[in-house]
């Protein structure tokens, strides 16, 4: 007959590795450091550590610094000229022509970047169209704040507001699909 196991033994405690305060029996399946259930991220093979899961991601990330900036640098040029033409093209060629537009973008940024991932490229590309967008269209936006400005001394049945969303909405629409699609091939 087998013995049962003797459970009335005390156990020494331990804690989580970034959170000393936290008691913890779990521990990372690829480097054994004790972590608690905040710091673990569950993965196809077991709960592993922040920092081991960072390492193994950092593999896929190979573009050098350079072949990023040369991505960006593409982003910059291609969405500024897609910023001045898209938007005044109205809502319906925004809607139209943005998504394939930041798809192209997005393709031509990963063929400058040596067909290479960037850990923050996606992130970056996506703030170039978004700045792009400003600054294609700062006239129009200048024209809308000034607008605004002299609201008060316009006749009576000017809609202000229903201008602005006018002038406003297509580059809205436009920086915001094109950023997607951007930042959908980039990742």
């Amino acid at each position: 007959m087998s013995q049962a196991p003797d459970y009335t033994s005390v156990e020494e405690k331990t804690y989580c590795a970034v959170h000393p305060d936290v008691e913890t029996a779990l521990r990372c399946n690829r480097c054994g450091r004790y972590m608690c259930p905040r710091c673990a991220v569950r993965t196809e093979v077991g709960y592993r550590c922040r920092e081991c899961v960072y390492q193994q991601q950092g593999k896929f990330y190979k573009a050098t610094e350079r072949q990023q900036a040369l991505a960006l640098a593409v982003v910059f040029a291609l969405s500024l000229l897609a910023g001045l033409i898209l938007p005044r093209l109205f809502l319906l060629g925004v809607l139209f022509f943005s998504l394939p537009t930041g798809v192209a973008i997005g393709e031509l940024a990963f063929r400058a970047a040596g067909r290479q991932r960037g850990r923050y490229l996606p992130q970056l590309a996506v703030g170039m169209v978004i700045l792009t967008a400003l600054i294609a269209n700062a006239g129009a936006i200048g024209e809308v704040l000034r607008l605004i400005e002299v609201a008060d001394r316009l006749p009576r049945g000017v809609d202000v507001g229903s201008l602005a969303l006018q002038r406003l909405l297509p580059i809205g629409v436009y920086a915001a699909l094109c950023s997607l699609a951007v930042y959908g091939r980039l990742r």
